[in-house]
This record gives C-alpha cells, structure tokens and sequence, in this order.
C-alpha cells in the first residue's frame, strides 16, 4: 500500500510542474490531505481514483458505465445482491486503477467478488457442513444451493448474513 508520505511527496512534485488555470472553477484540485479514511470498497475506489488525479467521469467511461454507478459504488449504495455485471465492473476498476492487489475486501463483498462458488467448497471441505445444511441455515431450497455452488447465481447480501450468523452459532466462520 502506498504510504501517506508517499502521496505527499507525489501532489508536491506534481503542483512544481504543471501549472493549473485558476479560472477553471469545475477543476477539483488535490490536496496533501488526501487519505484513506474509509476502509469500505467504496471508500477504497474513491481514494485510488482520486489518487490517480482521475474524475467519476473519466473512471466511467473507462469502464464503459454512466458516472451514477461509480458514485453508487463510492457511496457504497446499499445492494441486496452483487450480480454478474456489478462483478465484472468492480474488476474492471480494479484494473484501470491498478489495485487488483491493493484492495481489501471484507464480508459480502469479498465472498463473492473472490470466488463464491469456491468459497462455498471450501467451506464444505472445512467445516464438513453439507449444501443440505447450507439449505437449511439460510432456509431456501437446496437447487439454490447448487446454482450458488456453481456460480451459475449469487448468494444476496441477506443470506450471506444469515449464513454467517448461522455459522457463528456453530462455532464456524464463514471466510477464513
């Protein structure tokens, strides 16, 4: 992770050598105060794009979306549940803003944004919890289960909560 100095030294070196029109009220710019406060995915983006010196804007169009969804992903917009074109954006932002290595993921996100299918065998092989199991924590049907296992849907943000807490209370964790 770069380290706050190091982003310091970066916007000081980057103020000596390009000069910024003033006139240009709509031009944001960056300050040594920049930080990672806000550890969510949101928060993450947010502070890597700026970081870059990169707009919403120009971040949505690299990644083929309208500026709303980068603000709903910054925002981190309450979702019940992380579809396939919300995975492929996250990663593709990953990828422009080059933090494919850099990115904390936590609960949810992490869950699925890592690999559901194989966190859900994982979990089997851990624990020794079967997908019946799985079908009777979260209360939905077993073919759902499969569909998860396979990738082919992903779990909502609801039962991954009621998974977990399901778990808990067998004295399981639910992500290693």
């Amino acid at each position: 992770m770069v380290t706050n100095d190091e982003i310091k030294h970066l916007f000081k070196k980057i103020k000596k050598e390009y000069v910024i029109d003033q006139s240009d009220k709509s031009i944001n710019i960056i300050t040594d105060e920049i930080e990672l406060k806000d550890e969510t995915l949101g928060g993450q983006i947010a502070y890597y794009r700026k970081l870059k010196g990169m707009k919403q804007e120009e971040l949505a169009e690299k990644i083929n979306v309208c500026r709303d969804i980068i603000i709903s992903y910054e925002r981190n917009k309450e979702y019940r549940q992380i579809n396939q074109r919300t995975m492929n954006n996250y990663k593709k932002i990953f990828k422009v803003l080059e933090i494919e290595d850099k990115v904390k993921l936590q609960g949810y996100e992490k869950f699925i944004l890592t690999g559901q299918a194989e966190n859900i065998k994982k979990l089997c092989e851990r624990t020794g919890i079967t997908r019946k199991q799985i079908a009777n924590i979260v209360n939905m049907p077993y073919n759902t289960i499969i569909q998860w296992s396979y990738g082919r849907i992903n779990m909502s943000k609801n039962k991954y909560e009621k998974l977990e807490e399901g778990l808990s209370k067998l004295g399981y964790k639910l992500i290693n």
